[in-house]
């Protein structure tokens, strides 16, 4: 993620961009010419924050765009300890994570099911709140939501089924 910019850039594309300026720096240098500044942003060529107080200031400018993805890393830069500087402020990251999942961000839904599930961030442990943060989150696409329903059904199965199991021995067993 560029909080330059807003863009999404895969680790392929990402290590595929590095290649390219590699490539360019070596034919540059054969002729003297001046080299490209690999650490800027591949979609806007903005140089890349020189420390964590401007990285912050950017996602924040970003939050302002309603940007989900920005809203959510600062959510978790308050939910850390010093995570880029910030000090921890679970109120701070509530709302940060709240405004986000409002945005349609599926690490906010998840991360707002498991503080629900866990009690976390401040909030009272709700299984239906939990529940439906990491339904909506699953939806979307969210693997670890899916993992984390799929888990709890199969568990809840096999309870069903090992209670069901038992009854039907007993059952048979005072006849």
């Amino acid at each position: 993620y560029a909080p330059c910019c807003g863009k999404k850039i895969c680790t392929a594309c990402s290590y595929q961009n590095w290649k390219a300026f590699d490539n360019e720096n070596r034919k540059r240098a054969d002729k003297n010419h001046a080299v490209l500044d690999f650490t800027s942003c591949p979609f806007c060529r903005t140089p890349r924050a020189e420390d964590d107080i401007e990285l912050i200031r950017r996602m924040e400018k970003r939050s302002e765009k309603d940007d989900p993805i920005a809203i959510f890393m600062l959510s978790t830069a308050y939910r850390g300890d010093g995570f880029h500087g910030v000090l921890q402020d679970e109120a701070k990251a509530l709302d940060f994570t709240r405004r986000a999942a409002e945005l349609g961000d599926n690490d906010a839904l998840f991360v707002l099911g498991s503080a629900y599930e866990l009690g976390n961030l401040g909030l009272e442990i709700n299984e239906n709140a939990s529940r439906k943060y990491c339904e909506l989150a699953a939806m979307g696409g969210h693997a670890r939501s899916r993992y984390t329903i799929g888990r709890s059904c199969c568990q809840t199965t096999f309870i069903r089924v090992t209670r069901d199991s038992v009854m039907h021995s007993r059952i048979a067993s005072n006849s």
